[in-house]
């Protein structure tokens, strides 16, 4: 029969225990919860603001820059003076045993300092000099295009939100409606001037438009969500967004915003850089064919001790030039310049693809927002008209002269109205941060 251990825990000891295990507990959570200083209410501009610094991406972006422009400084070092110092110091045994059949041995010290200095490459070290500096400008594209891509989504996100609250509006104030109509329809049924039916159509409404209201309280509840995940901090932290969804007439000029984007879209620019960086590295192979001349150096003080000879310290030194001239490299400088010029004609395609593609792409969002302008328009003019024929239905139900019927299709038709206005402005404003992102500017031209 196996042996049990059972261990006997004090009181006082379980009690310690507990304690550390609820601290390490809530630590744990403090960690997997962590408690972000974030403002209470935020307007779209305190939004994007607060996105851009808090955005890994940007902050990968801006350590991508940093690292280029380190790239620039290691190919200027190739222009500057290379100064390098050297001490040895030797000891030799028998080292004249052969000659003399003497057993002699040899100390030797010395100390050298060597200059060398780029005269002329013939282009190689002011290519990589100049691909350098391409690169930093590529790179700080790539930073812009990605600060424009936040600002895009934290934009529509913003957006979304307050779409989402004005359904939730639109909806309440459908249910309100209706509720109001139920007890007006209660009412005329207890005073006998109603009938039971009319009563529980309106009723019945009432009970059709709280899911809608539901659901509508469901999506701004992750709009906000969504929201906060673009700003980096948890779903479900409050915040309240300072903003309404109002229409401001806008009608875009598509080929005043494609000039506009050719000289600022940063994406436009990185081809660009591309087939700069492809031409440039294009001249720096073909430069591995040219000579190179140095300007070199040498001082040296040197001891040697042998025998009986003096040990005194001698110094030399050297300057003069040196010319060197490739003859043959197992075609690997051939290799290297084809390879370069299929690089370039790939970038010039890109560039003369990427040309097209954002012509269409800012040509695109200029009919959107034309569309939705249209759109936007015909709704409000329907929210006035769909308002008027609820207020006409329900003073004809007052009276006798229209059913709940007359009265939902009417209550219907303005919140159709309503929601299609909405969801329009939405649309309207969400197209012209899209323009705003085609253009490659924070203003619209």
């Amino acid at each position: 029969m196996a042996n049990r251990i059972i261990l006997s825990i004090p009181k006082a000891m379980q009690f310690k225990i507990g304690i550390i295990v609820i601290i390490v507990l809530c630590a744990i959570n403090a960690i997997a919860q962590p408690q972000v200083d974030i403002p209470a209410s935020l307007t779209l501009d305190q939004a994007v603001e607060l996105a851009l610094a808090r955005n890994q991406d940007i902050v990968s972006a801006q350590k991508e820059v940093e690292k280029a422009k380190a790239t620039v400084r290691e190919a200027r070092s190739a222009a500057l003076p290379q100064l390098n110092l050297q001490a040895d110091a030797l000891h030799l045994v028998d080292a004249d045993k052969v000659y003399s059949g003497e057993e002699m041995s040899s100390e030797q010290y010395s100390i050298s300092a060597t200059l060398n200095q780029a005269v002329s490459t013939f282009g190689r070290v002011s290519n990589a000099l100049r691909g350098a500096k391409l690169y930093v400008q590529l790179a700080e594209s790539k930073l812009a295009v990605t600060k424009q891509a936040v600002t895009f989504q934290i934009t529509k996100a913003f957006y979304d939100v307050l779409l989402a609250k004005q359904l939730v509006a639109v909806n309440q104030e459908a249910l309100e409606i209706a509720q109001s109509h139920f007890r007006s329809a209660q009412l005329r049924y207890e005073q006998g001037v109603g009938s039971e039916f009319e009563m529980l159509r309106a009723q019945v409404r009432v009970a059709n438009l709280e899911p809608g209201l539901i659901a509508a309280n469901n999506n701004l509840v992750l709009a906000k969500q969504n929201f906060n995940t673009l700003l980096n901090i948890p779903p479900e932290q409050p915040i309240e967004l300072i903003g309404e969804l109002v229409y401001t007439d806008y009608l875009p000029n598509s080929e005043t915003a494609w000039e506009v984007a050719q000289r600022n879209r940063p994406d436009l620019l990185i081809l660009k850089q591309m087939q700069q960086i492809a031409e440039v590295q294009l001249n720096y192979y073909k430069a591995g064919y040219r000579p190179n001349l140095y300007l070199v150096g040498n001082v040296t003080d040197q001891q040697v001790k042998y025998g009986y000879y003096p040990n005194d310290w001698i110094t030399s030194w050297y300057a003069g030039l040196s010319f060197q001239l490739p003859l043959f490299d197992g075609f690997k400088t051939a290799a290297q310049i084809q390879g370069a010029k299929a690089e370039l004609e790939k970038a010039r395609t890109a560039l003369t693809k990427g040309l097209l593609s954002a012509q269409v792409e800012v040509k695109q969002t200029c009919l959107r927002i034309q569309e939705a302008r249209a759109i936007v328009v015909s709704a409000e003019e329907a929210v006035k008209l769909a308002d008027r024929a609820l207020t006409m239905a329900k003073i004809s139900f007052e009276n006798g002269r229209a059913s709940t019927l007359d009265v939902a299709d009417a209550q219907l038709a303005l919140t159709t109205a309503k929601t299609n206005f909405a969801q329009a402005v939405h649309g309207y404003q969400v197209a012209l941060a899209k323009l705003k992102l085609d253009i490659g500017l924070d203003k619209l031209p």
